[in-house]
């Protein structure tokens, strides 16, 4: 028998760093799998300068002036996501570079100032038509996230549901948990195990998720290496440390345990099986590189 062709998966998120919450399970199919991934981040990050104070003498800027923040950050950001992504082994970066007009917790994703969600649109329909991926994963879209990370979801969704349900791929959105302690600073989606689902406003009909589908679990905390004393909150952090210009990421570190991956009902049936294997082969493959290398 052939070996099974690599994943191909694409990643959409609202910011820069964003990426790390899907750390875990993207290292491990890049380099356990040989998964093709491809990331599409929809702004530049620039209101990202509140929590800049500590990197200002590491970048010689005064970030948090909001002037010269919006005016530095984008290109600050931009490598730091490329430092990111050639950790977790991304084959390539699209950026769409909307403007980031900042955090909002508002119940409605209402079109940010300054995007072209039309040009944004289009961008994420001709990736997808592109790329032929497998796999969709997003940040799920629930009402305690930023609206830009519903937005950002929510684009996606829609550009999935324009495609014939034979060239879909499984769309799968993230959130994170912990199993002890309390939940993260509310507008994170880290919630503990027994924690009940968000309440806000009411669920788009595109966010709707297969009720025959059990969520899929990367744990984050699964042993590896010498005795089983390395695990993925190493690899989870290395990508947080890229991100030196936003303070409060770094805070992050160590703070979820499980990445969990509920299939939307976009997703067709072969979607959802091929969402299944995936995720087992996932579970048993180990990473590092043969004793011929």
């Amino acid at each position: 028998m052939s070996p099974a062709p690599p994943p191909r998966l694409l990643l959409v998120t609202a910011h820069p760093d964003d990426e790390t919450m899907f750390a875990g399970a993207v290292f491990q199919a890049t380099h356990a799998l040989g998964a093709e991934a491809d990331l599409v981040v929809l702004t530049n990050g620039e209101g990202g300068f509140r929590y800049a104070t500590l990197a200002e003498s590491l970048y010689r800027l005064r970030l948090t002036d909001e002037a010269v923040g919006r005016a530095h950050l984008p290109a600050i950001r931009k490598q730091e996501l490329l430092g990111a992504a050639r950790i977790l082994g991304l084959r390539d970066c699209i950026f769409l570079e909307q403007p980031d007009t900042g955090y909002s917790l508002a119940p409605d994703a209402l079109t940010p100032e300054g995007w072209d969600v039309e040009a944004v649109r289009r961008q994420l329909r001709e990736q997808l038509t592109r790329g032929r991926y497998d796999f969709l994963f997003l940040m799920m879209p629930t009402a305690r996230t930023h609206a830009h990370h519903r937005l950002s979801a929510l684009l996606a969704l829609e550009a999935v549901a324009a495609l014939a349900p034979s060239e879909r791929p499984a769309v799968l959105g993230v959130s994170l948990h912990t199993r002890k302690g309390a939940p993260q600073p509310e507008g994170y989606p880290i919630l503990a195990f027994d924690a009940p689902a968000s309440e806000g406003a009411a669920p788009h009909p595109l966010t709707a998720l297969r009720n025959d589908t059990h969520p899929f679990d990367f744990d984050r905390a699964r042993p590896s290496g010498h005795g089983g004393r390395l695990d993925f909150h190493l690899v989870v952090n290395w990508l947080i440390a890229e991100h030196k210009s936003q303070g409060f990421m770094q805070r992050r570190m160590n703070a979820a345990d499980v990445e969990r991956y509920a299939c939307f009902a976009l997703t067709s049936d072969a979607g959802a099986a091929r969402a299944r294997e995936f995720f087992e082969r996932l579970a048993i493959s180990e990473v590092g590189l043969s004793r011929n290398h």
